[in-house]
């Protein structure tokens, strides 16, 4: 994974579990236990977390977060 870092994140894929890229922004991640794909999927979240600031970051599909104000100026 290339996630705003100058360097490549890289990840073992557990033997149990496939991961398939979409497209370029998207990664389906496919496993036979729930909490093993769960477990992966919070790895891979874990790298970079969503910014309520800048709404950047890897997250869930089906998440949504409310963007922060920035500061005010005066």
């Amino acid at each position: 994974l290339k996630i705003n870092y100058s360097h490549f994140v890289e990840i073992q894929v557990p033997s149990d579990i496939k991961v398939k890229l979409e497209n370029d922004q998207s990664i389906l991640i496919f496993g036979l236990y729930e909490d093993r794909v769960m477990q992966f999927a919070s790895q891979i979240r874990n790298i970079q977390k969503p910014d309520p600031y800048h709404a950047k970051g890897i997250q869930y599909s089906k998440e949504k977060f409310k963007l922060k104000p920035g500061k005010k100026k005066k």
